[in-house]
């Protein structure tokens, strides 16, 4: 039952996460980074078909068309395609089944830390409201893996989920709208 539970939760989240910031065109999260959660959404999904995980592949082919989605409403540019090269690399290595695994973690950690170092700069252009929903997202999926015994999907969604939390609170003054103190 607790299964059931959480995979309903994960699924609800990782299936709409994209969907705030689809309707906003994309604004606010840069298109180089919804190409590379494309890429991650790939690179998880290469790794799921490998382990024979169709429920959470489809899960993944869902954020890739969500992903590419909203990199199309926002425009893409050559350097939005320059900037997420390396998950290219993470796709061809998820394509070998023995190398799926490390992919998959590297791609949860490479997609956030460009937004990890955004929010140490600047806390304006993070989509709060879609890094909320994929901590959720990615939270769920670890709990799920645990559940049912897949340490890649542990690991490799923890990993994702704290990014993620750290993006949120990192953006989160901005968000709330404070403003500075008058002197």
């Amino acid at each position: 039952m607790l299964t059931t539970v959480v995979l309903g939760v994960a699924l609800t989240a990782t299936a709409g996460w994209w969907l705030p910031q689809l309707r906003r065109r994309g604004s606010g999260v840069a298109t180089a980074t919804w190409l590379m959660m494309a890429g991650n959404a790939a690179v998880w999904g290469l790794w799921a078909t490998a382990e024979q995980q169709w429920l959470f592949a489809s899960v993944q082919a869902i954020q890739l068309v969500g992903c590419i989605a909203v990199a199309a409403s926002n425009g893409v540019h050559r350097r939005d395609l320059t900037q997420s090269i390396p998950l290219v690399g993470l796709v061809a290595m998820a394509l070998v089944p023995s190398l799926a695994s490390p992919a998959a973690v590297l791609a949860s950690v490479w997609l956030r830390v460009p937004q990890l170092l955004r929010t140490r700069h600047s806390t304006s252009g993070v989509a709060g409201w879609s890094w909320v929903l994929n901590t959720v997202s990615n939270a769920a999926w670890a709990v799920w893996g645990a559940l049912v015994g897949e340490p890649t999907v542990v690991i490799g969604c923890t990993v994702a989920a704290v990014g993620s939390a750290l993006v949120v609170l990192g953006s989160r003054p901005a968000k709330l709208g404070k403003q500075p103190t008058p002197g």
